[in-house]
């Protein structure tokens, strides 16, 4: 079974005033003629020995039409300059077979003008400040246009979402169409003061973009580069700024405990002690005022160990037990207590002898069984890091009895 004549294009066919209508009409088997229908009204009748045998085209008005002959089985046809009269007209072709045999007629096509875009805008103005993670729903639409457009957005100049993106078509009469795009988009701090725009286009040489929105992001504060852990040497300075990085900048910037300065974001000590070892927070505030929602404070703090470093000084060297009775054979304990930080190493000597050392300690403690030669001066030093390594020490004299 012969199956019916193929119309090619197969759908609605948009072309642009002046522009040309190329129809094709084909069949799986040979034909003796093919007749173009517009609106239902036969237009011209071609047959292959005209067309394809002689190309003899005498009785076609050639200034609006062209037909062709590739195979006695394919013709095609073009309507030049296409106007209005013609916007909203159906075509379509019958085919006779070489003993003239009714071979059936296409399906139709319809023609229509082909409304290029011409303007898009964003609706959401020129600006938009959201806070970070916070979404907004961006709204493109073009003017109207046929057939409706695809409709892509840009930020700073790449493109954000692929193409096309949740285009909306909204009828206005006329088969003519707005076309109006959709973003749904969540801040991030790195698209801070990015441009967006949005483009459409319908068809060749009918792209347009939009104007620029600025995008504003606020976030907020994060305190920057301040250590876990400082350590700063007894009696020098120390001196800490809190570098803050927010949007919009800080409202305000403390230190708990305070220090000396009058700078609330500088932790400052022109001399600094001991006693200021500890842990000290820096907080900053921003206010964020976004376009659209409320209102939010933004508040960040982080801590930072202070450790005061100070060299080894000794506080106590004492020998514990019967001193001022102390017989041969009698047993002592020589006690060395230090201050340092860090902690030091500890050694204890008798003369220029060592009899006992420690590492890493405020204290070191010495049990002895004295005999007649322990008599004599016994000596406690101490250091650690700090200073170069300077050196304390402390002496005791002890006299054994000998009977």
């Amino acid at each position: 079974m012969t199956a019916s004549p193929i119309l090619i294009p197969n759908g609605p066919v948009y072309i642009t005033d002046g522009g040309s209508l190329n129809l094709t009409c084909e069949i799986d088997q040979d034909v003796a003629a093919v007749t173009w229908i517009r609106n239902d009204v036969s237009i011209m009748q071609i047959t292959n020995t005209t067309v394809c045998s002689f190309g003899n085209l005498s009785s076609l008005d050639t200034y609006n039409y062209s037909v062709t002959c590739d195979q006695q089985k394919r013709f095609s046809m073009v309507k030049y300059r296409v106007n209005s009269s013609d916007d909203n007209t159906t075509w379509c072709c019958q085919m006779y077979s070489l003993n003239y045999t009714d071979l059936g007629t296409s399906l139709m096509v319809i023609v229509l003008m082909h409304v290029p875009v011409c303007s898009v805008k964003l609706l959401n103005g020129t600006t938009l400040t959201l806070i970070e993670n916070q979404s907004a729903v961006f709204v493109c639409e073009t003017n109207e246009c046929r057939p409706s457009a695809a409709i892509y957005w840009m930020m700073d100049g790449i493109n954000i979402t692929g193409y096309p993106n949740n285009v909306t078509e909204i009828s206005v009469g006329s088969d003519l169409f707005v076309s109006r795009g959709i973003l749904t988009y969540t801040g991030q701090r790195v698209d801070n003061r990015k441009s967006l725009t949005c483009g459409a286009y319908n068809g060749p040489d009918s792209v347009q973009m939009s104007g620029n929105l600025t995008i504003i992001i606020y976030y907020p504060p994060s305190i920057q580069g301040l250590a876990s852990l400082y350590k700063v040497i007894e009696y020098q300075r120390l001196n800490v700024t809190c570098q803050v990085s927010s949007n919009p900048s800080p409202d305000w910037i403390f230190w708990t405990p305070t220090g000396e300065g009058s700078e609330p974001s500088r932790l400052y000590f022109s001399t600094v002690s001991r006693n200021n070892s500890g842990t000290y927070s820096c907080t900053a505030q921003n206010t964020m005022t976004p376009t659209d929602g409320i209102q939010q404070n933004g508040t960040n703090t982080s801590q930072m160990q202070v450790d005061v470093l100070y060299a080894a000084k000794i506080t106590k060297f004492v020998a514990k037990g019967n001193i001022s009775e102390m017989l041969e054979n009698s047993s002592i304990v020589l006690y060395c207590h230090v201050e340092s930080n860090p902690y030091s190493v500890i050694s204890l000597y008798f003369g220029d002898v060592l009899i006992s050392t420690i590492q890493d300690s405020h204290e070191l403690m010495h049990n002895a069984t004295v005999g007649c030669l322990d008599s004599g001066k016994y000596i406690c030093s101490a250091t650690n890091s700090v200073m170069n390594g300077v050196t304390a020490s402390a002496e005791i004299h002890l006299t054994v009895q000998c009977e």
